[in-house]
Formats: C-alpha cells, structure tokens, sequence
C-alpha cells in the first residue's frame, strides 16, 4: 500500500491549487501569467500531470495565448498555442477573460463559473452564456456599439448569477432603460457592482433581492431614477460603496432607513466632498453602523456625537477633510474608547495648516483609549515638519507652541527594537531627522500605545509610517506600507 501523501489525488491537488501562477508586474502594474512552477509539477509523473493539468487550464485569459500583429489595421490574431491543444483543455477552464470573436468549432467551452467580457462579443457568442449553466460570476463592458437592449434577452436567460458587474452600461433608449427583467431571473444575486451607468429608469421586481448583501456603484446619479429601487428592493443589504458626486443624500438616506435595515458598512468614495449635514444624514441611516468612510468639507461635533451612537459596533472610521476642523478632537478620542474599533484613520488637507491645530492634538488624548482590538492608525494633516517651519520663515519663538529640534535616532531604535519598522514619506522636505516639539509628543504617545496594543500593526503620524509584519493579517500582507480598510468589501471590480 502506498503511504505517500503527494501519492492522493484529493491531496496532491490541493496542494496545487496553492502553487503561484499569477505574478504582480512592479514595471506594468497588472498580474502576468507565470505557469513554470506548475508545470514543472505536472512533469514530474503521470500522476501529477492527470492531477494538476485542469489547474493550469482553470484560469484562461486569451490575450496570453493570442498573438495580434499591427492590432491598428485590425490584423487577425494568431494562437501560440495548438488549437488541438486548446480544445482538449477547455473542459477544464472555470474563469475566462475573452476579448477576440472565438469561432464555435475552435472556443466553446462548457464549464466556466466565472466570465468576464463586452457587450459586443456577447452578442455574437451567444453561447458563452448559455452553454455554461453554473456560471455565477460575470463582469460585462458596455463600452462598445451594442447596448444592453441587444442582449436584454441572453442576460435574463441567466439564472445563476450570483456577482455581477456592468461598466459603462447603457441603453438605447438614453431614458427609458430598465434591469427589471435580469434582476427578476437572477433573484439569488449576491454582489453587484454597476460602473457609469445612464439612462436607468424606475422599475418594480416580482421578488425582492433578498441574497444582495454588497453593491458598488461609481458614477453618477443624474438620469438615473432607477438607482433608488434598486436598494427599495434589497432588504438585507449589508455593504453600501458609491460615489459621492451629485448623490442625493437626503433620499438615499431615506430609502436605506426604510428599505436597508441590515446595512452596517457605508463607504463614500470620491474627490466630491460632502457637507457636514450630508454626512449626518448618512450616519444615522443605518441602527448600527461598523464601517464609514467619507470626504467631508469640515468635521464638526455633530458628526463625531453621530458616530458615537454607534460606538458599541464601530470597527472602521476613516474621514478625510478639505475643509475647517473645529476644536473637536478632545470628542474624537472617544471614539478611541469604542471597545471593537480596528481602524481609525483621519487625514486633513495639509494647506489647510493652522497653528491652532497643534494645541488641539492634545486633546485627542484626554480621553482613555481602550480600544484593544486595534490595528491601524492614521492622522495626517495636522503638524507641520521641521522643514516646513524652517522653508516659511517662521521662527519658533512666535509660533502658539514652543518648538525643539532634537534627533529621532534614539526614538526609531527603540521601536525597531519592539519588532516595528518606519519608512518616511518625503512629500514635504527631509523627514525622519527632526520633528516639532507637537510632533514629538504625539510620537511619544503613540509610540506607547504601539508597544502594549496587541493587533496594532501599522501607523501613520503625519509622514511618518510604521508597520509591524509579524501581527499583519495575511490580508494585507501583500503591502504592509498600504495603510487601508477596504478588504471587507469584496467586489467585482475590473
């Protein structure tokens, strides 16, 4: 009997299945397809090749099989692969990325959970969608002649679906379009992200979409009535992400109040700042709120006094501010007494720089902070460096706080020391050498906090960053430097 465990099939290919073959490109800033150590695995023996082939072949993305010569004059693609080979294999494809119009006799595979593609190849493939009935993930680009009334009836021929990600979505009618129909035979829908779409006109479903958990919505909310029914009909929704320009935040709110009771995430992104009575009125659309993110032209009491409603839940707090900070930082280190908080992270344009801002840092502090779950901390845009002192002329004995100069050796030795290592971000002089007297103090009391907090991992203070990778969630891993929150929402986007 053999007693080898790389001699079991189930085992064998689960060990596969961890072996790397998509590799980060630093120089093109997109993963590339890099089989060589797994199919050095599959040489070893028959075994191996009949175990770890549908492997190689679970992920196909014909841009790195085709070879395009003069793609400007519309040359046909040429395989570098035998087309016998190809069609022998692609039983065993799960994920696709198809861009060339693939003849039936030569493409037509039969086994794909998850496809991505453009509206146009879809209307001549017909197939794609119907031939692959377990298919449960499909990202669809509309940024071509056919719109989503040509293929209206191959979408809503679909029933599996389960995430789903349209961009630049359009109809022919610029006003009249509607989702009804998809969303009516894909009622088990459970992520859905829509990119830039125009012309979606109001609409009712037969069923609600009692599975949609998470949406993603980028773009803008003009001539998009239909947007608002979409969360009318989603009662357990969960994770809200959208832009923020032109959203017209009081009937958002209201809708997610009436309709979203579930939602516990609410994650604003854009360069379009809200106004602190916007924000509110996001904050207190949902009973218990976990995770915000926002841009805001001023953080008032309000807006922190809202948050503080739900600081028996709030895990994630992250605020950037273009506009005027009020004295509100004694109020804000409460929310570091929030029991579950994970991440705190509050930047501040920094050329909105006021001396006024240094003695209120203090404040931040005051408060007892016993928030032992957490992992990442962040506070930009409220110090100024040495350099910036010295490049404006001022001198420290006219600033509200007497500054010092003295070096950080000491200091950074310490901490590396604890396991933690620093980087400076040189956006704004010299760094690492010198700091305020403010800045010193601010170090000093988070250097503390980095030492006794058992999961804090990564701190920012002004340019200063620090990271220790031994308590890193294998999350993020990938780039300890990448100070973010966003892993919770897992959506489908290109």
């Amino acid at each position: 009997m053999n007693t080898n465990p790389l001699a079991i099939p189930e085992l064998l290919y689960r060990i596969g299945s961890f072996v790397t073959q998509w590799v980060y490109s630093e120089r093109r800033y997109k993963l590339e397809f890099e089989p060589k150590h797994i199919i050095a695995c599959i040489n070893v023996c028959r075994l191996w090749r009949d175990t770890l082939t549908p492997l190689l072949w679970a992920v196909f993305d014909d841009n790195n099989v085709c070879l395009v010569v003069a793609p400007h004059l519309n040359s046909e693609k040429r395989l570098l692969i035998p087309v016998e080979t190809l069609q022998a294999h692609q039983r065993h494809l799960r994920y696709a990325r198809i861009q060339f119009e693939w003849p039936t006799d030569i493409f037509q595979p039969t086994h794909l959970q998850e496809l991505v593609t453009d509206s146009k190849l879809l209307s001549v493939r017909h197939d794609l969608l119907r031939s692959n009935p377990h298919l449960n993930l499909l990202y669809l680009d509309f940024r071509t002649e056919v719109t989503y009334d040509k293929i209206k009836d191959i979408l809503e021929a679909t029933s599996q679906l389960k995430t789903v990600s349209f961009n630049c979505l359009r109809f022919a009618n610029a006003n009249s379009g509607t989702l009804s129909g998809f969303f009516d035979s894909n009622s088990q829908l459970e992520k859905l992200a829509i990119f830039h779409i125009h012309g979606l006109e109001r609409f009712d479903l037969y069923q609600p979409l009692q599975n949609l958990t998470r949406m993603l919505l980028i773009g803008t909310w003009i001539s998009n009535e239909g947007l608002l029914d979409i969360f009318r009909h989603s009662p357990n929704l969960e994770t809200l992400e959208t832009s923020t320009y032109d959203c017209p935040v009081i009937d958002l709110s209201r809708v997610l109040r009436g309709h979203c009771r579930k939602l516990v995430s609410l994650w604003c992104i854009g360069q379009n700042q809200l106004d602190p009575d916007d924000v509110l009125e996001l904050i207190q659309a949902t009973s218990r709120l976990v995770r915000f993110k926002s841009p805001c032209t001023s953080l008032t009491t309000e807006i922190i006094q809202a948050l503080l409603v739900h600081a028996n839940s709030l895990e994630t707090v992250k605020l950037r501010v273009h506009g005027y900070v009020e004295d509100i930082l004694t109020t804000m280190g409460s929310i570091l007494a929030a029991a579950n908080l994970k991440a705190l992270l509050l930047r501040r344009a920094p050329w909105l720089y006021s001396t006024k801002d240094e003695i209120f840092i203090q404040n931040l502090f005051q408060s007892h902070w016993s928030c032992q779950e957490l992992e990442a901390f962040k506070m930009q845009g409220f110090l100024r460096s040495f350099t910036d002192l010295e490049s404006s002329g001022e001198n420290s004995d006219n600033t509200a706080i007497q500054r010092t100069r003295f070096e950080n050796r000491a200091f950074m030795d310490d901490l590396v020391g604890e396991g933690w290592a620093w980087k400076a971000i040189k956006s704004r002089g010299e760094l690492g050498t010198a700091f305020t007297a403010e800045a010193k103090f601010l170090l000093g009391v988070v250097s503390e906090w980095m030492k006794r907090m058992p999961r804090l991992c990564q701190v920012q203070v002004e340019d200063l960053m620090f990271c220790h990778k031994d308590k890193l969630p294998s999350r993020r891993r990938r780039d300890p430097w990448y100070i973010d929150v966003k892993d919770h929402a897992q959506l489908p986007i290109e």
